[in-house]
């Protein structure tokens, strides 16, 4: 297998650089061979494991970005933004849109559809609904089936937000809608986020993208992660 190091071309990246060349090294597996994961350096301690590619490995490949793919698509940030991401220079923020999942019961209920990305297909016309609703938005059906979201779909609106209210992300951020592949009714499927590993000029309707998962705030020291809109290149 080809060399899964990564350092010399993104730096020390702490207790993530371990995980790191671990994807690197599954984007070159194949199916039998086997994976020393193990991680050294400061800490309380070290591990390791052992992993055995399955037979799945190909089957799974393409349906997210390589780390190479993220090599080659870097972007450098001036000194101030560096400042602000890793919180020497400090920003006064607004406040968080919603609150953490932990301190909020309804994020709890929710979890399904936000983090694990469900959604509802509505039994009487097909259509997809997301977020969770309580009747179709195309037919007022009641009746749904809970389905795996789409991961990938069509910009049909978008806008740009210059109030920022996640740090560190800088403005202006695109906030777009598209619609999913695999929606059936004229309305259903439509999913709204904002947008990330992007320019603005980048952002077109028609454009392709995929969701992802990604930091999506912080309260009370706890980070939330949520999904965001990528665009699909390529």
């Amino acid at each position: 297998m080809p060399s899964s190091i990564v350092s010399p071309l993104c730096g020390d990246t702490g207790s993530s650089s371990a995980f790191l060349e671990l994807a690197t090294a599954l984007d070159q597996a194949e199916p039998g061979e086997r994976i020393l994961l193990a991680s050294y350096g400061s800490g309380a301690g070290s591990d390791a494991f052992s992993l055995l590619v399955s037979e799945d490995i190909n089957a799974k490949r393409g349906k997210t970005a390589p780390v190479q793919y993220y090599l080659e698509n870097k972007e450098y940030i001036d000194y101030y933004t560096y400042q602000k991401t890793i919180g020497l220079l400090k920003v006064k923020g607004l406040p968080e849109p919603m609150s953490a999942i932990v301190t909020q019961p309804s994020g709890e209920r929710e979890k399904d559809y936000e983090l694990k990305l469900k959604a509802l297909e509505c039994k009487g016309c097909g259509s997809l609904n997301f977020p969770k609703r309580h009747y179709c938005i195309d037919c007022r059906g009641e009746e749904f089936e809970e389905v795996p979201l789409p991961r990938r779909g069509n910009i049909i609106t978008f806008n740009f937000q210059y109030v920022v209210a996640v740090s560190p992300e800088q403005a202006p951020i695109p906030i777009c809608t598209a619609k999913m592949e695999g929606a059936k009714g004229q309305y259903g499927g439509n999913v709204s986020s904002m947008m990330t590993d992007c320019k603005p000029e980048d952002v077109t309707v028609g454009g392709k993208v995929e969701l992802i998962f990604r930091r999506c705030g912080q309260e009370l020291g706890l980070v939330r992660y949520g999904y965001k809109f990528r665009p699909v290149k390529g």
